[in-house]
């Protein structure tokens, strides 16, 4: 069904191409520099070209790829594509529009960014500053493509109304899904799941849903939607085009791993991560509770405390709580005494004393004198 709905895609693609253009405003011809026709591959029976688009006089643009993988010899010069690599002109990016082969997809845009690093003070351009734009049938080999970790050179992906599959998720490269609520249904649910599949691990993410468009509505539909969604489209490739923006993202990876595999509760992979962090930042305290929580989850109660006293240690605000974890942990390997003692650190903490009373984790204290005044529970 999906593959059948992949070659009618295609075929209507196919048929409109020579009309098709986008409905946003474009830089002035003067503006943008348009290099066509460029070698990137020899090929059995023929080349693969790329036509580029770059603002005039740039010296270093990051670029974005508008990625063919329906193996079409013409679709870098569809007018929709070419309005595509202009207006990301506008925003100092450059634009590439290419050739491929169906069977290769992979394996041709894997040596069309070499190419461009291999030539890029010729063609003006940061090699190590790439995005993908991907829509409809493309998005097919488009997201595989996208998710591979050897495409260390893309910082970012665009993917308008389309779907794939992808064995693993890159967290270091954010990804802006537009989804259009009148598209075929099949394809929609396969967009959902994988959003949901995304969320589920942390990943950078970011949806624009559009309830009424319709499929290739940035070639069909000039009106407010579209050219709010294109400009924030636009958007999204600026920002994360600029150094600052990737430094900041970069340095969360780790932490957001974590935070995923809290989600998951998936300990094994949250300890790890949050050990990773603690290396690299010793004296935050917030980490070391954060620790002690995964560690705690995963039932290691004497390196939770251990983790949890650091914290303390470190000057964490959160003290009294992380006391009452540390009292918990304490009593699930059985030691009254211990437990006790952290309980004297929140026990003028009117909301921790009142859990006390209820919480079934210190059930084996309910006998203790002490314990019973301190809660609240009085004479038996």
């Amino acid at each position: 069904m999906r593959f059948r709905l992949w070659l009618m895609t295609l075929a209507c693609m196919a048929l409109q191409a020579q009309e098709l253009r986008l409905r946003y405003p474009l830089p002035t011809p003067a503006s943008v520099e348009v290099v066509e026709g460029t070698v990137y591959r020899q090929v059995d029976g023929g080349k693969l070209e790329f036509d580029l688009y770059r603002p005039a006089q740039a010296q270093r643009s990051p670029v974005v790829i508008f990625l063919n993988s329906i193996g079409s010899s013409d679709l870098k010069r569809w007018p929709i594509y070419q309005d595509w690599g202009r207006v990301v002109t506008a925003r100092g990016l450059a634009g590439i529009t290419m050739d491929s082969r169906l069977e290769s997809v992979a394996s041709d845009f894997r040596v069309l960014l070499d190419y461009v690093r291999g030539h890029a003070a010729e063609l003006r351009v940061d090699p190590d500053n790439v995005s993908m734009w991907v829509c409809s049938a493309n998005v097919r080999a488009g997201l595989p493509i996208a998710m591979d970790p050897a495409n260390r050179e893309l910082k970012a992906a665009v993917i308008y109304y389309g779907a794939g599959e992808a064995t693993e998720l890159r967290l270091d490269l954010p990804l802006l899904y537009v989804r259009v609520g009148t598209d075929d249904v099949s394809q929609n649910r396969a967009i959902d799941a994988l959003v949901a599949r995304a969320l589920t691990m942390n990943a950078p993410l970011s949806v624009i849903n559009l309830p009424s468009a319709r499929h290739a509505f940035d070639a069909l539909d000039d009106d407010p939607v579209t050219h709010d969604t294109v400009e924030r489209t636009l958007d999204f490739l600026e920002q994360h085009a600029k150094a600052s923006y990737q430094a900041t993202l970069s340095a969360g990876v780790t932490l957001g791993k974590a935070a995923g595999a809290v989600y998951r509760e998936d300990w094994s992979a949250a300890i790890a991560e949050f050990r990773k962090i603690a290396a690299e930042r010793p004296r935050d305290s917030e980490i070391r509770r954060r620790l002690g929580d995964a560690l705690m989850s995963s039932g290691a109660y004497s390196a939770a405390v251990t983790e949890y006293e650091q914290s303390i240690a470190l000057g964490n605000q959160r003290s009294a709580w992380i006391a009452y974890s540390a009292a918990v942990a304490s009593l699930k390997m059985g030691k009254r005494d211990a437990a006790m003692g952290w309980i004297e650190k929140f026990k003028d903490v009117a909301p921790l004393k009142a859990r006390l009373a209820r919480d079934e984790d210190f059930a084996a204290l309910r006998s203790d004198p002490h314990f019973r005044e301190i809660a609240g529970l009085g004479d038996r």
